[in-house]
């Protein structure tokens, strides 16, 4: 919109590869989903000069899968949970350290007949990307993530938890105006 505000998008597919072994033998199960379709604004607060750069952001999700514990039943929802957080960076040419701080506000569902609001979480970021040339990064960071209890008809389903993520990413420049990034995550604990 502006140098300092950005529109974004960004869609997230789920895949699941299960392997079981015992002593029959060895058996697979797989599956595969669209998981959700969020859209965003960021605006940059401070630019990066004496003091590091700070970015806030809002986004929405214009359509996310939602589940009952334990049951394969999905339900597609549209407009039901937010995330709000600012992001602070620092370049160090050609590293780029960062942090994000967030917290996502996740709004009751009805699935089933049922009642269901996934758990509300905050989450902390830190990372590091490298830029390898003037279109290619690539960047490393951590993801904790401390987690309310989902509930189901007003009542909770789980406990307060935490979990660490590995975040490995890639990002190149598509043209002037626009960026693709891909990236992974494997959970390292919780």
């Amino acid at each position: 919109l502006s140098a300092n505000t950005e529109l974004y998008g960004r869609a997230s597919w789920f895949n699941n590869s299960t392997r079981i072994q015992d002593v029959n033998g060895t058996t697979s199960q797989s599956s595969s989903r669209f998981d959700s379709l969020r859209l965003g604004i960021n605006h940059k607060l401070i630019e990066e000069g004496k003091l590091p750069a700070l970015l806030g952001f809002v986004e929405i999700a214009a359509a996310e899968k939602s589940q009952l514990p334990g049951l394969n039943d999905t339900r597609t929802v549209a407009g039901k949970s937010g995330l709000v957080g600012a992001t602070t960076y620092r370049i160090f040419d050609p590293v780029v350290l960062a942090l994000t701080a967030a917290y996502r506000l996740n709004a009751s569902r009805s699935i089933n007949g049922q009642s269901y609001t996934p758990g509300n979480y905050l989450l902390l970021n830190p990372s590091m990307s490298f830029s390898i040339n003037n279109d290619i990064s690539l960047s490393a960071g951590i993801q904790w993530r401390n987690q309310r209890a989902n509930s189901l008809n007003g009542k909770d389903q789980s406990l307060l938890r935490t979990s660490t993520d590995l975040d490995l990413g890639l990002a190149m420049q598509w043209d002037d105006r626009s960026n693709i990034n891909f990236s992974s995550t494997a959970n390292i604990s919780g």
